[in-house]
């Protein structure tokens, strides 16, 4: 019988607290390819399908709720209709590895062993270094024995196995005297639990509406405005309306998060001002059933319909085929049935 996951536990965690815990169920090949150090879209769909959460919507679900991924998408292209681009075909991209330092807020530990028995890993941003909730330091190197939460250091399951008969819950905090790096861990916390994704185009106005507003006869300024320039031109390339471009738009969603951290005093009046201005967004799990497959410089659609076991592929960049009386047998989309 396999554990329950908890709430933002990191999925190296979820799997590492299995294999620790006597009498869970993990056969031979799921344990050799958890063995490996860095996770790919393999690892994740097999944590999904050990969960019964199977299919695209499982493999998204998990990386929303378990990954720190949602912070590099809740921001979203208008023109794309899925959560995770194309990582649910390609194992290029990385979810999890050994040889990156963990971090944990000892406060968060202490709390979890006292409410649940046990505590866990949380998934954390690599630039984060603060506990959201407590405003305490996060740990990257055992109080100890001074070694580090990283291959080459403690392994994953020195969170419940303890350090010289010491939980980790036991190590004494230290109080963030840093603003910004609270501000950062909040605008992460709260971003992974948005309900609503945040179209690009929204946040590069109203971020630029900000500093405009904030800046008001501020020459100096007018170098932050400069930044803008990219912003501006994604807005009216936007506007085009063309589903053919392939929107590489993650470095830019980024750049916007940071100004937003730094216009912001919380992520609530970001959102509060994005919804003012698109009231409409689409909602984060509207788009977990379907994945993306590229062709070129064009994007490809499935969406896998599961009440009916089939899956719809469609190809927005040549909808306008299907609206044209000649080219009639030219469909936007097309029903698969599933394997």
């Amino acid at each position: 019988m396999l554990l329950r996951i908890q709430k933002d536990e990191s999925l190296r965690s979820y799997v590492e607290r299995n294999l620790f815990v006597p009498n869970t169920i993990l056969d031979n090949d799921a344990a050799e390819s958890f063995s490996c150090c860095n996770w790919n879209s393999s690892q994740v769909k097999l944590v999904a399908d050990l969960l019964g959460w199977h299919g695209c919507y499982g493999f998204n679900k998990l990386l929303h709720q378990h990954t720190a991924y949602s912070w590099k998408v809740a921001l979203k292209s208008r023109f794309n209709y899925f959560y995770s681009d194309d990582a649910y075909l390609n194992t290029q991209e990385n979810f999890d590895s050994l040889s990156k330092v963990r971090a944990y807020c000892p406060v968060c530990a202490k709390e979890d062993k006292q409410n649940l028995g046990y505590s866990y890993w949380r998934r954390i941003h690599p630039d984060v270094q603060v506990c959201a909730k407590h405003n305490v330091v996060l740990l990257t190197t055992c109080q100890f024995c001074n070694r580090p939460f990283a291959r080459g250091g403690h392994t994953v399951s020195v969170m419940w196995s303890g350090c010289a008969g010491r939980h980790l819950g036991e190590a004494q905090p230290l109080v963030n005297v840093n603003l910004g790096a609270l501000r950062l861990a909040q605008f992460f916390d709260k971003l992974c639990r948005v309900d609503d994704h945040i179209y690009i185009d929204t946040a590069a106005a109203v971020i630029e509406e900000r500093i405009i507003k904030s800046h008001v006869g501020n020459p100096a300024a007018l170098g932050e405005l400069e930044n803008l320039t990219g912003f501006r031109g994604y807005i009216e390339r936007c506007r085009l309306n063309d589903p053919c471009v392939s929107w590489k738009y993650y470095s830019l969603s980024n750049k916007l998060i940071e100004l937003a951290i730094s216009l912001y005093e919380s992520f609530d009046d970001f959102l509060h001002d994005c919804h003012q201005l698109q009231p409409n967004a689409p909602s984060i799990s509207c788009f977990w059933d379907t994945y993306c497959c590229f062709s070129s410089d064009t994007q490809n659609f499935v969406r896998e319909v599961y009440e009916l076991g089939v899956a719809e592929w469609s190809w927005p960049a040549f909808g306008h085929l299907s609206r044209n009386p000649v080219n009639a047998n030219a469909e936007l989309t097309h029903v698969l049935m599933c394997d």
